[in-house]
This record gives structure tokens, sequence and C-alpha cells, in this order.
């Protein structure tokens, strides 16, 4: 059931949780997956260069969930169907093992007396019908290598129990397992044993290993995924065997034999199974050290392509700006990496919640190394320069929401790569600097939007810079590798500072600080007029091209790679958030959990589980937090409204959050708590704080 239509005027009213970075591209890559009840849908945690990342599963894409990964190298992730919470093994260099829960609102760290020791790649489920976590092996690091084990332990929640059944597994890490709910059963695979790879197939039934020794099956393999696919009964293996490291091969096993898939046409390695609402998903993947974006869904004979939600593919030399008509942020050129071709690229994208690609009836010829820059004073974008095939060129292009047309101007720079472009708003005027092509003479243009006149200032020094413009202080900042100048709207001003960087940075100015921050090599840093200082940030810092878009205050950063580290992330003053408040109490409290993301135009959902069919339930919203909110308390502030619900079969009452797609609500802030009734004793959830976002 719905929300009352009393509780809409909740979300009338803005209110603003802190200013934060994070990723909004769809995954690619490789992950550990899980299907997650309470959420209904897979959740996985993807390993990338810039550290791990919560993802869940749409139905079309995997899009970044709104609560931080787990700490770590997460190898394992399952959903601890006792407790009705994820549970991730990471791996721990030279330290006790420990368990990160999940309730739906945060991670903790749960570390016992007696733990197995430290170990990478072991083989984990969970075992639903014993109510417990199953761990074999492993690979214990020594030196750089990794010994395989043959150890087994298991979890009740709480500590680790080491068992010494007498017939187990040889010893090995990186195999693959999952669990069998219908058999009850946990599957092992292969793995990396002592000296060779592995292709035996093993069965624990909570008392006892069994040897199956099937007479057909995969080839001897490591890093494979497995799953259970609850469609056909069966668990699932794809994977690569050593001897065809190339070619990726599906099997499914039905307690007896091994059966052969369709062939996975095509698909990268180092993909993961993920279980959603109806079946299996292979998903991600990564080719010679690119990360891949395959998606493919298990059918009755073997897996069938799904469409991929268009996105621009991994490029460098692209650039970015704010695109004032079509309301969003425009992406123009570059290179495709080695892997998929190198090739100059002529296509134009706008990301405003997602990407769309463009078919623009002009435009510029296909090019790296351009600048383009927001035109405030005429509400377009300017692009100039590059180059085409490593020759630079000199033409000047703006778009008007729609097309690209080519400027024909009087006067015109000369050829320029690799410059930069800023519109100087107080003035009216777009500031373009860069080396002139081939003397490599710094020099700086105007562009009035129909001509451009050479800057009577004096040269600058160092390779083309980056530039943005404060806003607050009506100039524009140039950053490179030996200082920093700022442009008062007639001449440079050449200030002292060397902005802290390996790399060339990203430029912007960030609406909630009121000042110009740099993302580099060197970290975040802000620019006051005198001198740069360091910012805590999560933010990527490998050569981003960033745009600030002025209406709402987001900025969005792209990591400009050619080598598979394609990486997008929006800062904006109102995320969609989720934050835990506060603990639960009672007997066997519900858990409250938001599915979805709390964003403008698309329905999230309040999700109660409160364990028993047909258990009343209460929800209170409200706009403010009790103060404070602790453990086992109240955490809903007054006044509150109130939705009266009943759980479903299986223990869970849904009740959907409308959102329109309405600018004012956009930073909107509640409170809510789940309460559960059972005769005059009444438990409560921990709480949730909810903000609306993009």
């Amino acid at each position: 059931m719905p929300l009352p239509d009393r509780l809409l005027p909740l979300f009338l009213t803005p209110a603003l949780f802190a200013q934060q970075w994070a990723r909004v591209d769809e995954f690619a890559g490789s992950a550990v997956a899980v299907f997650d009840p309470l959420r209904g849908r897979a959740i996985g945690v993807g390993q990338h260069f810039y550290g791990a990342r919560l993802w869940e599963f749409d139905g079309v894409r995997w899009i970044a969930h709104a609560e931080p990964a787990p700490a770590g190298q997460v190898e394992a992730l399952v959903f601890d169907a006792v407790r009705r919470r994820l549970l991730a093994f990471a791996y721990e260099p030279y330290s006790a093992t420990a368990i990160q829960a999940n309730d739906g609102v945060g991670w903790t760290t749960i570390r016992a007396a007696t733990a197995p020791p430290s170990r990478s790649r072991p083989q984990v489920v969970w075992d639903e019908a014993r109510g417990r976590l199953v761990l074999f092996g492993g690979g214990a690091a020594v030196w750089g290598t990794y010994t395989p084990l043959d150890d087994m332990w298991t979890w009740d929640g709480t500590n680790w129990t080491q068992l010494a059944p007498p017939l187990r597994p040889t010893p090995r890490f990186a195999g693959g397992c999952a669990y069998d709910p219908v058999r009850q059963r946990m599957v092992l695979f292969g793995g990396e044993g002592s000296g060779s790879t592995l292709q035996d197939t093993w069965e624990w039934d909570g008392s006892n290993w069994r040897d199956l020794a099937p007479v057909t099956g995969p080839g001897p393999q490591l890093w494979m995924t497995m799953a259970f696919d609850p469609a056909s009964a069966r668990v699932v293996l794809v994977g690569s065997p050593v001897t065809a490291s190339t070619t990726t091969e599906a099997w499914a096993w039905d307690g007896a034999a091994w059966a052969r898939l369709q062939a996975v046409g095509g698909a990268p390695p180092a993909m993961f199974l993920a279980r959603d609402a109806t079946s299996l998903l292979l998903c991600g993947g990564r080719a010679n050290f690119e990360d891949e974006r395959a998606l493919l869904r298990l059918g009755p004979t073997g897996f069938v392509p799904l469409p991929v939600v268009p996105e621009p593919e991994t490029r460098a030399g692209f650039d970015l700006a704010y695109d004032p008509i079509g309301d969003g942020f425009l992406l123009f050129g570059g290179r495709r990496s080695v892997t998929h071709g190198n090739a100059l690229l002529a296509e134009t994208w706008r990301w405003r919640r997602g990407w769309q690609r463009l078919q623009p009836s002009t435009s510029p010829p296909a090019r790296e190394g351009h600048a383009m820059a927001h035109d405030v004073t005429r509400g377009a974008v300017v692009l100039f320069g590059g180059a085409v095939n490593g020759v630079a060129v000199a033409d000047t292009w703006t778009w008007n929401g729609t097309d690209w047309r080519m400027q024909m101007p009087v006067t015109s720079p000369p050829s320029m790569s690799l410059a930069a472009m800023a519109s100087h708003d107080a003035s009216g005027i777009v500031v373009l600097n860069g080396e002139q092509s081939p003397s490599g003479l710094n020099q700086t243009w105007l562009w009035d939007g129909l001509d451009w006149t050479r800057a009577n200032s004096q040269s600058l020094y160092g390779r083309p810079g980056v530039m943005a413009y404060d806003r607050q202080r009506a100039r524009i900042v140039r950053a490179y590798s030996n200082g920093t100048d700022e442009w008062n709207g007639s001449s440079w001003l050449q200030m002292a500072p060397t902005l802290p960087s390996s790399g060339r940075a990203g430029l912007v100015f960030d609406p909630v600080r009121a000042r110009v921050v740099a993302i580099s090599d060197g970290g975040l840093h802000q620019w006051d007029g005198v001198t740069w200082s360091a910012l805590i940030s999560t933010l990527p810092r490998i050569r981003p091209r960033v745009a600030l878009d002025p209406v709402r205050g987001d900025i969005l950063a792209i990591v400009e790679s050619g080598g598979g580290l394609w990486s997008q992330w929006l800062s904006t003053p109102a995320p969609a958030l989720v934050v835990g408040l506060g603990g639960s109490c009672g007997l066997s409290p519900p858990v409250l959990s938001v599915r979805g993301r709390p964003t403008l135009g698309v329905s999230f959902d309040f999700a109660i589980d409160a364990g028993t069919a047909a258990a009343p339930i209460v929800l209170a919203v409200s706009l403010q937090p009790a103060a404070p909110p602790g453990p086992c308390a109240v955490v809903v502030g007054w006044p509150a409204e109130l939705a009266f619900a009943q759980a479903a079969n299986n223990g869970v009452a849904i009740l959907p959050v409308p959102m329109a797609d309405v600018p004012a609500l956009r930073g909107l802030r509640v409170v809510a708590q789940a309460f559960g009734l059972a005769g005059v004793a009444v438990s409560a959830s921990g709480g949730v704080a909810v903000q609306v976002g993009d």
C-alpha cells in the first residue's frame, strides 16, 4: 500500500544534507553480488581502481547505491536470512577474519575472540537450512604468494567454530562455490590447489563432504563465478578454463551431473553472476585491463544478452561543459582506448540523471584535446580547436541546445590543442588560453559571440593549464604545473602559489564553498585568491574533466582515460541519500530499509521486514529527527505522520513513496521509523533519514 496522501505535504520543505561526491556511472568490471530480499534487488560490491562501491540492479542496469561499501577487499557477499542483513567477508592481511554486517542503514564490523586466520579468496556461502556462514579454505598470504588452505569454519552470527570433518576437499583458494537451497547443499568447484588448478566437484550437507566425481564437467579453472538459479533450481557456473583462458563457458549442476549451457558468446572474462527476483544475471567483465559493461540474463538453454543502457564508452581527450538550453552537461569527442580501436570520436552526449546520445544534424569533425566552455552571456556552449589525427586545428563551434554551428569569425586564434577556456561572466567574454601550434607560444584570446580578439596581455609561463571562473571574486583562475594566474577581465595577474599536483588537474567553481576547487593527483584543493589549501574528499584524483551546473550547483567530474579507468562522479548540494539513525529495540524488532534511490521523478519504497506474515506495522515519518537520536529510542520527531500496514506472507510490508519530478522537492529530508505491534508489546526499528536528490 502507498503512504497516505496526508504524508505527501512532508515532501514540500527542502533541507540539505552535507555536500558529497558520489559515483553516477553505470557499473562495469568485476564484483561479488547477492540477492537482498529486503530491497528486492541484487546488491553487488564492485572493486575499482578508486576503491569499492555498493551497487544495486534496478531491473535495467546497475546503479550506485546511496550507502557506502564495506571496508577492505570484499571477496564474498551473502544474505543472513536469520538476522535479515547483508554480510561481507573482506580480506584483511595479517589479521583475524572479521565479518561486516549491514541491516539496511550502514556497515558494522563484528570481531570474535576466536576467528579464522587471515586469508584471501576463500570459498564462502550462507547455509540457509542451518542459519550460519560456512567458510572453507582460501589462500594464506606469505611474501606475496598464497598458500592454499583446507581448514573449515562456521559463523553463527556471533562466534566462529572450526570444524574437522574426516573427509574434505584438498587445500585451495579462488574456487567457485554456491548454496543450493532446494537440496540444502554447499557446492564447491575447482580453484587453485598446491601446484595445480583443480576441476573437482564437492558438496557439503552440513555434516559431511562428498566428492561427487562427475563424468563430465567444466575444465580446471579458478576465479570463476557460481550462483543458484531459482528458475531451474540448479547451481550455475561461469568461467574460463585455464586451458582456454579466452573462452567463457557456462555450466549447470543439478546434484548429479554438469550440463553445459549455450555458449556465452563474446562475454569478457572476470564477469560475475547476480540473482535478482526472477533469474540469474551475468554482468560486467574485464578485458585487457579495461572494465566492460556486458549484461546477460539466463534463459532455458543459456545466457541471452540484454540491452545495455547507452553511455559514452571509455575515452581520453574529450571535454565537458554545461548546456543551459538542454539543461545538462554536454560532452563531445575524444579518443577511444587502444583496446576499442583507438579511433577519434565525433559523438555528442548530454548527461542529466543519465546519459543521452544526441544526433545533431551538423557536428564538428572527430577530435581530441579541444576546449569547451559554457558561454553564460549568450546561453550557449563554445568549442575551439583540438587535434585531428595529430594535427592541431583552429575552428570555432557553438552549441544551441540541439545542434552544432560552425562559426566564421573574421579573426581566429591559431591552431591549438590542449587549450583551456572559461567564461568571464562579469564582462560577458569567453577567455581562451593555450599554446600556438607548433611554435608553443602561449596566447590569450577573447570571444564575444561573433569574433575573436587577441588579448593585449603578457605571455604566460608553463604548459597550458586548466581554467575556471570564480563567481565569488569575478576572476578566472588558471592553474598549471608551475603556478596560478588570475584574469581580472582585462589582463592576467601572475600569482606565486603552485597547485600541489603531479598531473593535470580539473578546475571548477564550487558554489557550496564559494571557492574554485582543483581536483588532481595531489588531492582536492581550494583557492581563496591567495593560496591553495587542502580539502578532504573521496573524489577520484586522476585527470578529471569537470563542469558546473550553475542553476543547481551540481559538479560533474569524469575521469579522462584511455585505459579502462573511466569513472563519473557528481557533487551536489542535495544528493540522494539514506542515512541510518539510532538503533532498534524491543523483542524481534522490525527492520526498516529503503528500496531504490530517493530521486526526483522516481518512486522509492519503505520496506519493513517484520519477520512474520500478517504482522501489524506502523511507519512514522517526520520532517525532523528527535533530539538526540540514540540507541533504542524513538528517532522520529514531532509532529509525525503515521501509516499503518500489515506484513505480507513473506513478512515484509512495502509502502511506496511516489516522487514527482518537481525541482522544489530536491533536497527534501524526512526521518522514518517502523514499529512492530505484538499484543501490548511494541518494538522499534532503527530509523532512517532520507534526502531526495538526483
